[in-house]
């Protein structure tokens, strides 16, 4: 951003906390200054360039706005509309020990599901260490639901908690995360229908497409990283 574009969103911010201390509420916090930046300045606008505006205002206040600003800690917060996505995950996140032992419960039965259609798949102990460490062994099926899981979970928290304010960073998290939850879906029906039906092996089809799923969720966990990591440094639309 130009000097000239750094000086209007500065004064943007100076503009909406003045406007909202003579209204007697709370300063517009970092997500609210952005989305206002983005419609009154320029709709490529970055969460990190409003960072770094707002830390040049923090640092060199002037008196008037000083004196004129009440406490913030004397205001009570401005009312706020948010959607019905976001009231269930604030209620969720109220109500930890629920979410903590939905966790618990699917976690036994997803990871035992993944490991027993790892095993038919031709997953198995492996020795990492050949020759430094060899009575080191661990179960290469693992791999399998921490990879799937973890990635999926990732996911999720990139779009629901709005780490990142650039659309096509959440529309991405969001996709790859229900991508994510139906592989692991499909694996857990693979799993139990072989199970049920006396099969020890997996046929190839299921074999192959379980060979390719932590070299997928590698592939999609370092393009998510990475767009993560470039809204924060401000850089180029994604």
């Amino acid at each position: 951003m130009s000097t000239n574009g750094a000086a209007v969103l500065e004064r943007l911010i100076v503009d909406e906390r003045t406007r909202a201390a003579e209204a007697g509420e709370k300063p517009p916090g970092r997500t609210t200054l952005v989305k206002l930046a983005k419609e009154r300045v320029d709709p490529l606008v970055t969460e990190h360039q409003v960072r770094q505006a707002m830390a040049c205002v923090d640092a060199s206040p002037s008196p008037a706005d000083a004196s004129d600003t009440p406490d913030p800690a004397t205001l009570a917060p401005p009312p706020r509309q948010r959607s019905r996505l976001a009231e269930w995950w604030s209620r969720v996140r109220r109500q930890r020990w629920a979410l903590i032992l939905m966790g618990v419960a699917a976690g036994f039965s997803v990871w035992s599901g993944w490991v027993g259609l790892g095993e038919m798949s031709g997953y198995g102990p492996v020795r990492p260490l050949p020759g430094i460490w060899d009575s080191l062994t661990i179960n290469s099926a693992i791999v399998l639901p921490i990879s799937v899981e973890a990635y999926g979970t990732y996911a999720l928290r990139i779009w629901l908690t709005r780490v990142t304010s650039r659309k096509s960073v959440r529309v991405y998290a969001c996709v790859s995360a229900f991508a994510s939850l139906v592989v692991g879906g499909a694996a857990q029906v693979a799993y139990h229908l072989l199970t049920a039906y006396g099969h020890t092996r997996a046929p190839w089809q299921v074999v192959t497409a379980v060979a390719l799923v932590p070299v997928a969720v590698l592939a999609l966990a370092s393009i998510l990283a990475y767009l993560v990591h470039v809204d924060r440094q401000g850089g180029a639309e994604a």
